[in-house]
């Protein structure tokens, strides 16, 4: 249950808000393809940081691959399919708290993904922070300041959700009190829903 002091609930996007999407295809078929875990790791991090676009990325991908881009775009696409019951909780949330976004992604796929599902990211979110807009990515302890300073909130005000232990823990480097995500019956418990 959240402490009295919470102002603000900050949620990741991708393994919280949307299922995984890169991670979630790349190790399902990485036998198959002519790239190592380091070359998809690099790559994804200039992704995030916005070093190279999405069509970049996929054109990558679609090259090291053989599956052509066409293919890979819609895989990609199919892979990302946002959590309904997690939307529900954010809308339930926002009369209560101010609601944050911090996510480690590309801009535009993400935000083209929340129109897909006729979602208007503006509407849900009180700040949208995304590592490749802002040039730094989680758990760069500076992205998560900026969450808060978008919130207008201290550290010990806000609590932060994502799937990915290393980001909890940048997070809580700063004063966040963190959840990580397991499940949506998990989620609510731990923020006393």
């Amino acid at each position: 249950m959240l402490n009295e002091n919470i102002k603000a609930v900050i949620f990741d996007f991708f393994g919280v808000v949307c299922h995984e999407v890169n991670p979630a295809w790349f190790y399902k078929d990485k036998d198959k393809f002519d790239l190592s875990t380091e070359e998809y790791r690099e790559i994804c991090k200039k992704v995030d940081l916005g070093e190279i676009s999405q069509d970049q990325f996929i054109n990558f991908y679609a090259d090291k691959t053989g599956i052509g881009y066409e293919n890979l775009s819609n895989t990609l696409n199919n892979y990302a399919q946002i959590d309904e019951e997690i939307i529900k909780l954010i809308k339930e949330l926002k009369g209560k708290y101010k609601i944050g976004l911090l996510s480690s992604a590309d801009g535009n796929f993400l935000r083209e993904l929340v129109k897909k599902y006729n979602l208007k990211v503006e509407d849900l979110f009180d700040s949208i922070v995304i590592s490749s807009e802002v040039k730094m990515m989680k758990p760069d302890p500076e992205i998560y300041k900026m969450s808060l300073e978008q919130l207008s909130v201290l550290p010990e005000e806000a609590v932060f959700i994502d799937d990915r232990q290393k980001n909890i823990d940048g997070a809580e480097s700063v004063g966040i009190e963190s959840i990580l995500y397991k499940d949506i019956n998990d989620l609510k418990l731990k923020l006393g829903c």
